[in-house]
């Protein structure tokens, strides 16, 4: 235990005002990385959970008023094809989508490695998935279990902000505990900007993102091309 809280108090000292005191966790990912970095110690041995006492649940039965596809006479394909012609082409990936992706890959996969979310909005201030991208989400969430060198995250520069997070372009940085948001000047957020490709050729290991629907094409041309590893969620009709 000794040994433990010794590694605690040098890989957590930012989160203690002072020396003598407790560490104070104010927000979720913190306190997830904090018990990340537990199980991941040498001297973890196991995890208990005690099971609380059981509820009674009422479950209320409501009638469905989303129609499916064949009650609204539409097939997939039509779907997708409207898709197309829409302005605001952004498909927002669900957490446990990419939680249950990455999950597949042996952690190896991911030690010492940059991973680069060059289509994403990176994190928001309340770090929730209303604010923040799934695939930023998991990472920071998950950066020390997956022993990552690093996270870094740039936004699809669309005629619609993803997230409505306002039109500035930024970049957002993580490396160990430091996290880093850069606004450099002209920067579109596009995979595509100067800035983008700089970091996907030469600070990139994998490629992890949801690109832009109208967009994929190119998109997958960009990547193919670096000759960088990827883990892409995107509609099967776009390869």
């Amino acid at each position: 235990m000794r040994e433990i809280e010794n590694d605690i108090k040098n890989n957590f000292p930012h989160l203690r005002e002072q020396s003598s005191r407790e560490i104070y966790f104010y927000n979720a990912p913190l306190f997830e990385m904090y018990v990340s970095f537990i199980r991941s110690h040498p001297a973890f041995i196991c995890e208990t959970f005690i099971k609380p006492a059981e509820k009674k649940t009422v479950v209320k039965i409501v009638k469905k008023t989303t129609p499916s596809l064949q009650e609204r006479g539409l097939t997939r394909k039509d779907v997708m094809q409207r898709a197309q012609k829409v302005d605001n082409d952004e498909f927002y990936t669900r957490y446990e989508d990419v939680e249950k992706e990455i999950e597949m890959y042996p952690l190896d996969t991911w030690w010492d490695k940059c991973v680069f979310c060059n289509c994403d909005d990176a994190v928001g201030e309340t770090r929730t998935e209303k604010d923040s991208s799934a695939f930023a989400l998991y990472f920071i969430k998950n950066f020390i279990r997956l022993g990552l060198k690093k996270l870094i995250c740039t936004h699809y520069s669309g005629q619609t902000d993803l997230f409505m997070a306002g039109a500035r372009g930024y970049i957002f940085s993580k490396k160990g505990v430091e996290e880093m948001i850069t606004t450099p000047r002209g920067f579109t957020r596009c995979f595509e900007d100067p800035i983008s490709l700089k970091i996907l050729n030469e600070e990139a290991d994998i490629v992890c993102t949801n690109p832009p629907f109208s967009r994929a094409r190119d998109y997958w041309q960009t990547i193919i091309n670096s000759g960088k590893r990827f883990l892409i969620i995107s509609n099967i009709t776009n390869s």
